[in-house]
């Protein structure tokens, strides 16, 4: 004969209370926010999120630039992406996350590059950076834009680009530097290792890129070590909020160097591709991270 168990008014609400508190720990875990990185956006005030297409005039050359904005009435704060050298990767994974994360998000190519008008140089990218950030700033209404929030982002030849901008930029408060090449290093090292034709016959190769030759293009970097150095910039950048993320320790004396002047940068190194390929998703979130600090 088989006994019955018949549970205790004790048993059932101690059961009762476990199911009550796992029932809330899995609405709690379901609940966890909303990610940009792996979620699509959640759409506010019926507005919907998008890409505009405009012209910026910059010395007599009218450039394409895109603005990946944000869903929301905004204004919304503002990032600039400057790609690198020519700019294979444009990096425009930033310009579709962050956009989701509430952020406005430009991208442009410099001059004389992946076929805008004018000639492409080290400098003009320069000059193109500051107009278009000058551009967003001016027309900050109609680009929906935070001017208290202007940052810039720049990968490779566009690190030395935003960290020279800047100098020039005082309301751009935060800037984010991935792999950034120091031009003028590395130029002297290929000069002194007697290999500079190969850096010329490099700039000659790249279709996507519209100059008279390798030559003129980098004899301005042997002509003007002032406006080249990246490690005497940190002076002009006192105030800002920078972060520097490397594949090696090979920029690490920029860093010592700015540290004279701006205390709280942020340096990391990973093992990880020039591109950051391998470790994109991790990097996404610490530019996240950085700028919504």
């Amino acid at each position: 004969m088989k006994r019955k168990f018949i549970a205790s008014p004790f048993i059932c609400s101690i059961i009762l209370s476990i199911s009550f508190l796992s029932f809330l720990q899995l609405s709690s875990s379901a609940q966890t926010g909303y990610d940009p990185l792996s979620q699509d956006p959640i759409i506010k005030d019926s507005i919907y999120p998008g890409i505009k297409a405009i012209k910026v005039n910059s010395a007599n050359s009218n450039l394409n630039v895109l603005e990946y904005y944000p869903t929301g009435k905004g204004p919304h704060p503002t990032l600039i992406l400057l790609h690198g050298y020519p700019g294979m990767s444009g990096n425009v994974d930033i310009a579709t996350t962050l956009s989701r994360a509430g952020w406005n998000v430009v991208f442009f190519r410099y001059r004389g590059s992946w076929g805008m008008p004018g000639e492409f140089s080290f400098q003009n990218c320069v000059e193109d950076a500051v107009t278009i950030v000058n551009y967003f700033k001016t027309n900050a209404k109609a680009m929906n834009v935070d001017t208290s929030q202007i940052a810039l982002f720049g990968h490779s030849m566009g690190g030395w680009v935003a960290l020279k901008a800047a100098t020039r930029l005082p309301f751009v408060k935060k800037v984010f530097v991935l792999s950034t090449w120091d031009i003028y290093k590395s130029v002297i090292n290929a000069k002194t290792k007697g290999t500079l034709d190969n850096n010329y016959k490099e700039a000659e190769g790249y279709t996507e890129l519209k100059i008279a030759s390798g030559k003129l293009l980098y004899e301005p970097v042997l002509n003007d070590s002032t406006a080249f150095i990246l490690s005497n910039a940190g002076s002009k950048l006192v105030n800002k909020k920078l972060f520097f993320l490397d594949e090696h320790n090979n920029n690490k004396y920029i860093i010592d160097s700015f540290k004279q002047h701006i205390p709280n940068i942020k340096y990391d190194v990973w093992k990880s591709d020039h591109s950051f390929t391998y470790t994109r998703v991790a990097m996404l979130r610490k530019l996240l991270s950085f700028l919504n600090e």
